[in-house]
């Protein structure tokens, strides 16, 4: 999702290295600008806070292209698994 292997093809693009390279500094400008302007309080810096929901947003892409959470009872399981994780 965000490097230069397209998954399934098993081919590098370098094209889309560069891209995810800076839609990452775009996004975490963006919580920069979000934090400075007061519109968001962040318990970790900038950088940081981007690169959990950057692994996030990942990880949902991954179980996405997998197939696994287009499923409803995989998703069932995923929410059960979260929940025990939480305590």
């Amino acid at each position: 999702m965000y490097g230069k292997n397209i998954w399934g093809e098993g081919k590098l693009n370098t094209s889309l290295e560069g891209k995810a390279s800076q839609m990452f500094k775009n996004y975490c400008e963006f919580y920069a600008q979000l934090l400075a302007a007061n519109e968001v309080q962040l318990v970790k810096k900038p950088t940081i806070t981007t690169r959990i929901h950057w692994a996030t947003l990942h990880g949902l892409a991954r179980l996405y292209v997998d197939g696994v959470i287009k499923v409803k009872s995989n998703v069932y399981k995923l929410r059960l698994i979260s929940e025990t994780c939480k305590r």
